[in-house]
């Protein structure tokens, strides 16, 4: 399981032969817990009611960056005591 299960993402992404792919089969984890899903060749990730082909988390930050082509939408990570 990736660290990105917490997230509603939503996607249909395929390789180069048609084949069914997993966030984990193109995600990048790095070290200090920051993470980044470059679908840019497999079909977009929906997040939010919006496509988007690039997503990085900032394990500093707590920021969600999502990018398709010039648009850059940015999340903040907050987690409330209920």
């Amino acid at each position: 399981m990736g660290p990105w299960y917490c997230f509603d993402f939503e996607y249909n992404l395929k390789d180069e032969e048609d084949n069914p792919l997993d966030l984990c089969e193109i995600g990048e984890i790095y070290p200090d817990g920051s993470w980044e899903i470059d679908s840019s060749e497999h079909g977009p990730i929906n997040f939010k009611n919006k496509e988007y082909f690039i997503i990085e988390f900032n394990n500093d930050t707590k920021h969600l960056m999502c990018k398709n082509g010039d648009i850059i939408d940015l999340y903040k990570l907050n987690i409330e005591l209920t």
